[in-house]
């Protein structure tokens, strides 16, 4: 006699749709901020065109345009390994003005050109920092766990091995693991005394994720709290103390500028800007001034530590023959 098993459609859907939701949360998590950072070198914006940012071939942006004056920029998502493009450019009578590049998720350009041309780029973002997330053992009675043990798993991988409560009332295990990694328990030994235990795990921010008895799972996110941000400051100097005279630099932080056309007044000057443990500082579209052999700078972090400073073959702005005028000043 064969036995006929009746298809559920509803429960059928439901497993279709949680699968969905883990894809998607998962791919939404590994997402970070890409710019598109947009130039006119006459310094009267693009005049009506535009261009439209893709990622995987579907419109994140549409219509970027620079409105006025000699940039702007505007800030998309995209995961490591999305393939990132321009389309759909939209002409103007000065296109031989324009240009542009594409900086990721951990602040480095990964494309560039002119007018017309399309990116082809790869996002990337910098893999989530883990950091210290902690298994709390309980037993009620206070005697350990006679033997009983548990394995801390994070994204399938065992990461602490049979921890338990060796005597007394409680124990804890620490392991690392990031923002959005899976947390579950595994592999539980048993003992004559199971229902004395219980369990907790909390996350890099002291809260807790999960809890339960002995043989539950965990089920949970892994979570570390952002870098706090804390002032940087950029010192920016002039050897014959008059200024720099028309030369500025901006600053930036994970690729997006935080100080624009900083400068120095008098001897010397300072912009302070914020910025996190981690984050990629950088100095970018520098203007040259009428006198740039005599500028030096620095960037100190929140500690005020100098992190920063000119290599020994350039003060970070185009090479440039040097000439004397006979009064203890050098001209390009």
């Amino acid at each position: 006699m064969k036995t006929h098993y009746k298809r559920n459609p509803k429960r059928l859907l439901g497993y279709l749709m949680a699968f969905a939701m883990v894809l998607f949360s998962a791919n939404a998590f590994s997402q970070c901020d890409h710019t598109l950072n947009m130039y006119d070198s006459y310094g009267d914006g693009w005049n009506g065109a535009s261009v439209d940012v893709t990622v995987n071939g579907i419109t994140v942006v549409t219509a970027a345009t620079v409105p006025t004056g000699s940039s702007a920029s505007v800030t998309f998502s995209a995961a490591s390994g999305d393939a990132v493009d321009l389309a759909n450019w939209v002409t103007c009578p000065w296109t031989s003005e324009i240009s542009w590049d594409i900086t990721d998720g951990d602040g480095t350009v990964i494309a560039s050109g002119s007018y017309g041309g399309a990116a082809g780029a790869t996002g990337y973002c910098a893999a989530a920092v883990p950091c210290g997330h902690t298994l709390n053992m309980y037993d009620s009675y206070g005697d350990g766990w006679n033997g009983a043990s548990v394995d801390v798993t994070v994204n399938g991988a065992t990461v602490v091995t049979a921890a338990t409560v060796p005597t007394g009332s409680s124990a804890s295990a620490t392991f690392s693991a990031a923002s959005g990694d899976a947390i579950d328990l595994a592999n539980w030994v048993t003992c004559p005394w199971t229902s004395e235990i219980s369990w907790d795990i909390t996350d890099g921010d002291g809260t807790v994720i999960a809890s339960g008895s002995y043989g539950g799972a965990a089920g949970a996110t892994g979570y570390c709290a952002a870098a706090v941000p804390c002032g940087h400051t950029l010192n920016m100097y002039d050897s014959y103390g008059d200024g720099w005279n028309g030369a500025s630099v901006d600053v930036t932080v994970n690729g997006a500028t935080v100080v624009a056309a900083a400068s120095c007044v008098g001897a010397s000057s300072a912009a302070s800007f914020s910025a996190g443990s981690g984050d990629a500082i950088d100095l970018a579209n520098w203007v040259s001034g009428s006198w740039d052999s005599e500028i030096s700078w620095d960037i100190t972090d929140g500690a005020g530590a100098v992190m920063l400073e000119p290599t020994e073959d350039g003060l970070g702005i185009q090479d440039a023959i040097l000439r004397s005028d006979g009064a203890g000043r050098e001209f390009l």
